[in-house]
């Protein structure tokens, strides 16, 4: 006889309750390990990074555990200086703190990129640099949402959390790839100047991505009963109420704005209709909480640029078919418009559906 055999179900649903329990702390504890790095590893680098000092001195937890921390990322150097400034030892903390950096980082060269005289004098260069600002604010919203769900950490759903906080630092970082790129073919070094002031927000970007990275490999290396099942389950949930609305016609989907053309719907833009769409709660990203706005846009030829910002909620479009339900932009790169301005429909949200 095993030795849960003579438990009724109640009790074994404790012991199983007080297992995943004890695992849970166990991971924590591991991925602590990973974030921080193994201890000797930053004993070994002691000597490295503080030549200078007494070998026998003894260095606070907070610095031993950002040098800890610094240890596994590509920008140590930049790692180390952003946070010098910390007084924990908390990785969590630390980490929150890493990605605070790098908004700030991006704040300033976004300040910073205003004072580029070059802009004034070469359109393209105005242009690049409109883009550019644009872009930048991206990457801070992503970087922000990455704060603010290091903040709001609830073991259950880890799994998802860290695919999302990849997922904001991977766009955070595309973001300002991305603001560099629009300096191209442009006169001048403005370009130079814009690398420049977001090298140390990219390196800072790519540490925390590297950092995301590491915990999610150890979670995928682990096999701990119960570890994100609740987090899978929503989304799992949330996976299928998109498809039954990507099943369904216009005509059968209770949308929550209706654009017509010819005013039979409450909004005539597409534009009109996206300023009703609620902005998305970065405290409830993980359980998928986050309620999809659909937009049903009825027959017709809608001449205009459709941008949904980072800012909004899950968006969904609807038409009434390829043939009927028509987006159309007359932008280009040639006429002076810069390239992101050029796309009849701007998705900068992570997730976005459309049906015709």
């Amino acid at each position: 006889m095993s030795g849960d055999d003579g438990l009724n179900s109640a009790e074994k649903k404790k012991r199983r309750i007080a297992v995943l329990g004890v695992s849970s702390l166990m991971l924590i504890a591991m991925i602590a390990a990973v974030a921080i790095g193994i201890k000797d590893m930053g004993k070994k680098s002691h000597d490295t990074d503080h030549a200078g000092e007494d070998d026998h001195g003894d260095l606070s937890t907070s610095t031993k555990s950002v040098q800890s921390l610094c240890q596994t990322t590509d920008y140590r150097q930049t790692c180390l200086k952003s946070l010098s400034h910390t007084n924990t030892s908390d990785p969590k903390e630390l980490i929150k703190s890493g990605f605070e950096a790098a908004m700030e980082k991006i704040k300033g060269a976004l300040e910073n990129s205003k004072t580029i005289k070059a802009a004034k004098d070469d359109p393209r260069t105005s242009g690049a640099l409109e883009e550019c600002q644009i872009v930048m604010e991206y990457a801070v919203t992503d970087l922000k949402r990455s704060v603010d769900q290091i903040g709001d950490f609830e073991f259950s759903k880890l799994d998802e959390y860290v695919e999302n906080l990849r997922v904001w630092l991977s766009g955070a970082l595309t973001f300002q790839e991305s603001c560099i790129d629009a300096f191209e073919n442009t006169t001048g070094n403005a370009g130079d100047e814009m690398k420049k002031l977001l090298n140390v927000s990219q390196q800072l970007t790519t540490n925390g991505l590297g950092m995301t990275t590491q915990i999610s490999t150890l979670l995928k290396t682990l096999d701990i009963p119960g570890l994100g099942d609740l987090g899978r389950l929503l989304s799992e949930k949330q996976d299928m109420k998109q498809r039954r609305l990507l099943e369904a016609t216009g005509a059968e989907v209770k949308a929550d704005a209706v654009v017509a053309k010819d005013g039979s719907g409450k909004y005539k833009t597409i534009g009109d209709a996206l300023k009703q769409v609620p902005p998305v709660d970065a405290t409830k990203a993980v359980t998928g909480a986050n309620k999809t706005f659909v937009i049903y846009i009825k027959e017709g030829v809608y001449e205009e640029t459709v941008v949904v910002e980072p800012t909004m909620a899950h968006v969904m479009f609807i038409g009434d078919g390829p043939t009927k339900t028509k987006i159309t932009g007359h932008k280009s790169f040639s006429d002076g418009f810069v390239v992101l301005k050029t796309a009849t429909v701007i998705n900068s949200r992570r997730k976005k559906y459309k049906k015709k």
